[in-house]
């Protein structure tokens, strides 16, 4: 089974594979006693979850593909906008969408 919620106590900057950059370098802060709550992430692997689940994994390494060659700054630009808004249009499944809510709300 998938962990979908990641929380900052339960990592460091070492969980980049199953928090992402961001999510582990702000536990890492946690940890240290920096000034950041307890927080929580999705797990990189509910989030490619999202993404088989939505088609979008397969839109994505073609629009990534496409532009690979290019040098113009404006064509990833382009890129970038389109994916964000192909995401963006799909719904979380409703047995994630329940376990952030039941995070946030503690």
């Amino acid at each position: 089974m998938i962990e979908n919620i990641l929380w900052f106590k339960d990592l460091d900057k070492n969980k980049v594979e199953i928090a992402g950059v961001k999510g582990a370098f702000l536990a890492d802060l946690y940890n240290q006693n920096f000034p950041v709550s307890n927080g929580f992430v999705i797990s990189a692997e509910a989030f490619s979850e999202f993404l088989r689940s939505n088609n979008l994994d397969r839109d994505i390494k073609k629009i990534i593909v496409e532009k690979a060659e290019s040098e113009n700054f404006e064509d990833f630009a382009r890129a970038s906008k389109t994916i964000k808004e192909k995401i963006n249009k799909e719904n979380i499944s409703s047995v994630l969408s329940s376990e952030i809510l039941e995070a946030y709300e503690n």
